[in-house]
């Protein structure tokens, strides 16, 4: 099985997997369905299944679990509250499946959907707290790595983060951020942001989303 350094070892890019939401409504998932929801479908599970062995067979050498919604706190009163652990295994299944030995699998936490205090209701500390129960439930699932992503908010990612490695300290954490015209929502400049998150552990911080590809190459430049 590969590790994430091992991978960075051969001098070369690392590829990792395209667009999962715009994938999964072209492989079938119907209008307003929840992804979390699908994959506990077996349809929606062997549609999964087929985007991530698509993005393998094109040259990806990681995979991020389709567990972006799954945290705890998202899933409160959507009708899957209590199956954070159940999607996390699903989502495990499908990328080790479809990606076999050779690919690296990343568990994918998303952003909790709400503000943190002071400028929200979520408390810090169970947000944190969330995102280890995630954190957790996805490496005894059997993730190489945990990629936290797609975070507006510099102290969510912190918090999500700091769960990871309260879950699981032995494995690499990733975390991206989304940056538009150079700042995230809060106003927090790349290079402040990149530090914040190294000075928490991480193995690697970038970007997504945001303004599209031209902002991201400014950012990571």
């Amino acid at each position: 099985m590969p590790t994430l350094d091992s991978v960075a070892a051969l001098a070369r890019p690392i590829v990792a997997d395209g667009a999962m939401g715009t994938a999964l409504f072209s492989a079938g998932m119907p209008a307003g369905e929840a992804p979390e929801a699908w994959l506990l479908t077996e349809a929606g599970a062997a549609a999964i299944t087929e985007v991530h062995r698509g993005h393998a067979h094109a040259g990806a050498r990681i995979l991020l679990t389709s567990s972006f919604g799954a945290n705890p706190l998202r899933l409160a009163g959507s009708g899957l509250e209590g199956r954070s652990g159940e999607i996390c295994r699903a989502a495990v299944a499908a990328a080790r499946t479809a990606g076999g030995p050779a690919v690296i699998v990343a568990g994918s936490l998303g952003p909790t959907g709400g503000l943190l205090a002071p400028y929200g209701p979520l408390d810090p500390g169970a947000v944190r707290a969330a995102y280890a129960e995630e954190a957790a439930a996805l490496v005894t699932a059997g993730v190489d790595l945990l990629w936290v992503e797609t975070m507006m908010d510099l102290r969510e990612a912190l918090a999500a983060v700091d769960g990871a490695r309260d879950a699981a300290p032995q494995v690499p954490v990733v975390a991206t951020m989304v940056f538009s015209r150079g700042r995230t929502m809060f106003g927090d400049r790349p290079a402040g942001a990149a530090t914040m998150l190294a000075d928490h552990g991480v193995a690697g911080v970038g970007a997504n989303c945001g303004d599209g590809f031209a902002s991201v190459e400014e950012v990571i430049g």
